[in-house]
């Protein structure tokens, strides 16, 4: 996959094996954290039609730039994008 140079200082990432992985570490570690798997079917809502908790623009800071740090209880939220083909992981839905 592709992305523009230097997004990995704006958008925090991190790699799971598994979606099933990603989920438990979320639920573990960012208990306020709301998990929406985004896919489409006939129950789906438009993304930009959805009211998401926490307030806007929280960022990871960098080394001594004094930016925000959200904390383990902040509220916040996870997407969870599927594959083009076969969508999101069945076992987390």
């Amino acid at each position: 996959s592709k992305s523009s140079l230097g997004a990995e200082r704006v958008v925090p990432s991190r790699h799971f094996s598994t979606t099933l992985h990603a989920v438990e570490w979320l639920r573990r570690g960012r208990p306020n954290f709301r998990l929406i798997g985004m896919e489409t079917t006939e129950h789906s809502k438009t993304y930009t039609n959805v009211s998401y908790p926490g307030r806007p623009g929280p960022r990871i800071a960098q080394e001594n730039d004094g930016g925000e740090v959200p904390t383990k209880n902040s509220p916040g939220v996870a997407l969870f994008l599927g594959n083009e083909v076969s969508g999101v992981d069945t076992e987390i839905v």
